[in-house]
């Protein structure tokens, strides 16, 4: 009987099921902004790899937009070069040239104002819709934002160089191996890039110790699993970077990415559609099981393997079926994220809800069509 009314299949009129994941896994939809999260931020110290001055800069643009102040956003930039300038030339004429103390008084006054601008935000309301124009401008921060933190080489916070992050098939992360340069800086300074799991706050590290290597000296080829020399990490490690990111900035990476926290970008349960939606089909006379069912069952598999492999703590087992358990929720929502190229395969979430949309569109399309006939031959 169902668990929800305790009812037969025939009197249920459905409900959701779920399978608990003894694992995190990234979330199919939203892998590319993670990719972009982890691209921005730096491994040693968790903060988005742009200048101080210039992350409050793009946070009051910002809140200006929110706050429905588009002019004053697209006006910040040269309102702040003139406070700049102003401050730098009252200072050059009181010290008779230029010095360090003229180009730091000025950047206080740049501080000044922006601490203005936000106290003047806290009294008003935010906007509940943005406007197209201001919606293009979002968009366009974003994406500046986000460039910003790329081109940076090294932290400006630390100073520390972080590896290229790069992923495969939308269900593998992995770390490159730093230059020879990077990593001579990186020791002079007494940086070691340590995982986040590893050292951290996170309270889940003394569990998941083992899955990313009690050994930290072991060579990094035996850490992935495809054989090559980068990385990998997997999402428990990636979690735990995302999380301590977050927690360094949070308003800015809401901003940033829309989300209301960093476990959306992982997934916990898969939501199982109730049997009354996922039908039995006969065929020939035979009874086949509905073709997300294989999906379902792959992933319960895999789901008792990787908790399997973690009892027996078997590392390079445990990686494996973990990547099989991403392979197949991102083939359940999405089976063209399928890295076996299957044309055959079944249909995913995806698949299933776009023909529906293209059978609904081809019946409102021929209601249409026929309304206009009548109305061309109707003499009304």
């Amino acid at each position: 009987p169902c668990t929800t009314c305790a009812l037969r299949y025939l009197g249920c009129p459905g409900h959701f099921g779920h399978i608990e994941l003894c694992v995190p896994l990234y979330h199919p939809l939203l892998f590319g902004k993670l990719m972009e999260l982890l691209r921005s931020k730096c491994l040693n110290c968790h903060k988005l790899t742009a200048p101080p001055r210039q992350l409050e800069v793009f946070r009051v643009k910002f809140q200006l937009l929110c706050h429905g102040r588009y002019s004053e956003a697209l006006d910040l930039d040269d309102r702040l070069a003139a406070v700049m300038k102003s401050s730098k030339h009252v200072n050059e004429n009181e010290k008779g040239g230029k010095d360090a103390f003229s180009i730091h008084s000025a950047e206080l006054a740049v501080d000044t104002v922006l601490k203005e601008i936000s106290n003047s935000m806290s009294t008003t309301g935010k906007v509940d819709k943005l406007s197209s124009f201001e919606d293009a401008h979002y968009r366009e921060l974003v994406k500046e934002t986000i460039s910003a933190c790329r081109t940076a080489k090294s932290c400006p916070h630390c100073g520390a160089f972080s590896p290229r992050i790069r992923q495969d098939s939308s269900n593998k992360i992995f770390q490159s191996p730093l230059a020879a340069t990077s990593r001579r800086i990186n020791e002079a300074d007494g940086i070691e890039l340590k995982p986040a799991l590893i050292g951290g706050k996170d309270n889940n590290a003394d569990r998941d110790d083992f899955v990313d290597g009690k050994n930290e000296e072991e060579d990094e080829e035996t850490r992935s699993p495809d054989g090559s020399r980068d990385k990998y990490m997997h999402p428990s490690e990636v979690k735990a970077q995302v999380e301590r990111t977050w927690a360094t900035n949070p308003e800015l990476c809401y901003l940033l990415f829309a989300v209301q926290g960093p476990k959306v970008f992982f997934v916990q349960a898969v939501a199982v559609p109730p049997n009354r939606f996922r039908p039995p089909m006969h065929l020939g006379g035979m009874v086949v099981e509905h073709a997300q069912n294989m999906y379902l069952n792959k992933i319960l598999t895999s789901n008792e393997l990787v908790r399997a492999s973690f009892v027996t703590k078997n590392e390079a087992v445990a990686y494996k079926h973990w990547i099989d358990l991403q392979t197949h929720l991102n083939c359940y929502m999405d089976s063209s994220k399928d890295p076996s190229m299957n044309q055959n395969s079944s249909p995913g979430i995806r698949q299933l809800l776009e023909r529906k949309e293209g059978i609904f569109r081809k019946h409102m399309m021929g209601k249409r069509v026929n309304f206009a006939c009548r109305s061309v031959i109707s003499p009304d």
